[in-house]
């Protein structure tokens, strides 16, 4: 199944388009999943250029470089520039043809046309200059300008208090020399105060320790990415962790409902017994 359009695809962090969950069958990653809940505001972003009308052109090459999409695949003609446009490839898929929505008009059997884009942003990079904006309209603003993926722009009301970007010796060079996606863990070289971006959905649940310290929140950056501040020298190893919200409350709420049953049965259980033995003498005639 898939076997053409989406097999054929190599070098492949996420696959966007017109095909949404498909991806994932093909042993892939999807760029716009659905995941039957509201999609964090950075995935709404990437969504917008994957509906039926696409905002195709260099502005959505650069949306889908910065969100680390490397493939797109399309059923009608799907143009982001030169670059991209001379290294897509048409061709046939019955399974994509009997699997993916097909609107009202369309044939069929439909040309499907796979775009490799350019070159995306790193899944995890080190990032020595920041920025802040008033809002995240400001900040979209900005990102889709900036083609630097050495620069990371903050909203002024996502940062917790005390959060400092002048005053601090911010870093003259940052890289990450090893990054496990699997495991979520990075490995930082720098020589002051930097920041490391993932191309990965901001959510409150994210948990990171810095070289085995405590965890403390991930901060949202880029319009909806995750952050973490490595303040002074490095090297700094980061591991991530993601604990979903309510699942301590969750956890207490089970755990009660389970003892509160216990102490139900218990008591049921005292009372048959009871009962029983009354009736065992009933029958005895005592």
């Amino acid at each position: 199944i898939l076997q053409s359009a989406l097999l054929i695809i190599v070098a492949v962090r996420r696959v966007g388009g017109v095909v949404y969950n498909l991806p994932v069958r093909a042993g892939r990653v999807t760029a716009t999943p659905y995941l039957g809940m509201a999609l964090t505001p950075i995935n709404r972003q990437l969504r917008s250029l994957q509906e039926r009308s696409p905002r195709h052109g260099p502005a959505a090459e650069h949306w889908q470089r910065r969100l680390g999409v490397t493939h797109s695949v399309w059923d009608e003609p799907a143009s982001f520039g030169p670059e991209a446009d001379a290294a897509a490839t048409v061709v046939a898929d019955p399974a994509l043809d009997a699997l993916v929505y097909r609107p009202v008009g369309k044939p069929v059997a439909r040309g499907w046309r796979v775009v490799r884009h350019g070159a995306p942003f790193p899944e995890a990079r080190a990032v020595v200059r920041a920025r802040v904006a008033p809002d995240r309209a400001s900040v979209l603003q900005e990102l889709g300008r900036e083609t630097d993926p050495g620069i990371v722009w903050f909203v002024a009301g996502d940062l917790p208090t005390g959060f400092l970007l002048g005053p601090v010796q911010r870093a003259d060079s940052a890289r990450v020399s090893a990054w496990d996606a699997r495991a979520g863990v990075a490995t930082v070289e720098h020589d002051g105060t930097c920041d490391l971006v993932f191309t990965r959905a901001f959510d409150p649940g994210w948990r990171a320790s810095v070289n085995g310290g405590p965890e403390h929140p991930t901060l949202q950056a880029d319009g909806g990415l995750m952050s973490v501040r490595l303040a002074g020298n490095g090297p700094s190893r980061v591991a991530l962790r993601y604990a979903p919200g309510g699942l301590v409350p969750g956890a207490v709420i089970s755990v009660a409902a389970v003892a509160g049953a216990l102490v139900v049965i218990g008591r049921g259980r005292k009372r048959f017994t009871a009962a029983g033995a009354e009736n065992g003498k009933r029958g005895r005639g005592e």
